[in-house]
């Protein structure tokens, strides 16, 4: 039989490769002659530059950059084959929350000047067209980091400079570009969101994202209120509605700005990718298909990759198997069409030893095993 692979990256502790390989070995141990097709999948959140990369074949760019905080980093982006040369980039490469101990994490002032600066990398060596999957930051700054290292500047209502960093959105009154470059004016942006929160409000950046980040009760509240106030100057410097926009949210913000001050188009990560990779004729051909992700729950319905990857099975009628770090919900789950759901944890254990790779790695492999064994069966009868 044949069997297609494609798990989301159980976000600090497998990547989407790492987790499919589990999974396949688990397969082969109960059928060595079970045909396994292997995809590198992600939505916009880490790992999406790698399967842009894989996809399209390229090169690994190496850069020296700050992380969210400021500190020296190397990050990693991708020049992907196009007939328009590519930079792939992940918000996360520099600006990821995981690069971050919990002691170190600061909301009010971590910006996205590392990915500006890997923009300002690619641009050098001749890049226009940019694909930056803008999910896993420690950033809640509505870009500022980035249009910053790009040569915007933010001025207070007395033409005062103001640092591009959270805690000071409310104090920005105007947006001044008269140093930003052609080439960064020329630049084609796409930007692949895995989210479709707005920039404010009780489904914005801040109420939804930031506490993920370090944020206190009393920060979520400030940087909502700096998001609007910034909301609003977006508007005003564009002519386009942003505080409201779908996606505009993701990223910690950045999208509304990079449509406002770039003319970014913003698009959902999932799809985008499904499409790049061209995983529909596969399904068609498969008899089984298995996805997965660290958390299944009633969230993982609102766009989310495996959530995706079941429309397209749905389609074809093809049969899906979900497997997950944690699950809960499972009824949601079973109901809008999946097959069947797993943990794939083997007993009571504490999160942090459940992150560990050969752990998860054990048991995606033992699961994936046992879910073949079941699937089968079902189907002689």
């Amino acid at each position: 039989m044949k069997v297609v692979v494609a798990l989301d990256s159980f976000k600090g502790s497998l990547s989407s490769m790492e987790a499919g390989e589990a999974v396949k070995r688990g397969l082969q141990r109960v059928d060595p002659g079970t045909e396994v097709e292997l995809f590198e999948v992600a939505d916009g959140g880490e790992g999406t530059s790698a399967v842009l990369l894989a996809a399209a074949g390229g090169k690994v760019v190496e850069c020296a950059a700050v992380n969210s905080i400021g500190e020296r980093v190397i990050a990693q982006y991708s020049i992907i084959n196009s007939h328009i040369p590519t930079a792939a980039i992940d918000l996360a490469a520099a600006d990821g929350l995981t690069l971050i101990s919990d002691t170190k994490r600061n909301v009010m002032k971590s910006s996205t000047r590392g990915t500006g600066m890997l923009v300002k990398d690619a641009l050098r060596r001749g890049i226009r067209r940019f694909l930056i999957g803008v999910g896993g930051s420690a950033t809640c700054d509505a870009g500022l980091g980035m249009l910053y290292e790009l040569g915007f500047r933010f001025l207070d209502e007395y033409g005062n400079k103001v640092e591009a960093i959270p805690a000071n959105l409310h104090k920005i009154q105007k947006i001044d570009s008269s140093a930003v470059s052609n080439e960064v004016k020329a630049a084609q942006i796409t930007l692949l969101c895995d989210v479709t929160n707005p920039l404010s409000g009780k489904h914005g950046a801040a109420e939804i994202f930031a506490p993920q980040k370090g944020a206190t009760p009393e920060m979520v509240t400030a940087l909502d209120n700096g998001l609007v106030s910034f909301g609003r100057i977006l508007e005003s410097y564009s002519g386009r509605q942003i505080i409201d926009r779908k996606s505009s949210g993701a990223g910690g913000g950045i999208g509304a700005s990079l449509i406002a001050c770039l003319n970014a188009e913003m698009v959902e990560g999932a799809n985008f990718i499904l499409d790049f990779i061209d995983i529909d004729q596969s399904i068609r051909e498969s008899e089984l298909v298995i996805t997965g992700e660290g958390r299944m729950d009633g969230q993982t319905l609102c766009g989310k990759l495996p959530f995706r990857i079941l429309e397209r099975c749905l389609d074809h009628n093809v049969p899906l198997i979900g497997l997950a770090g944690a699950v809960s919900e499972p009824w949601k789950l079973l109901d809008s069409g999946f097959s069947a759901v797993y943990s794939i944890q083997q007993s009571a254990i504490d999160i942090r030893e459940a992150m560990l790779k050969d752990v998860a790695e054990g048991g995606l492999s033992v699961t994936a095993a046992s879910a073949l064994k079941l699937f089968l069966t079902a189907s002689r009868h």
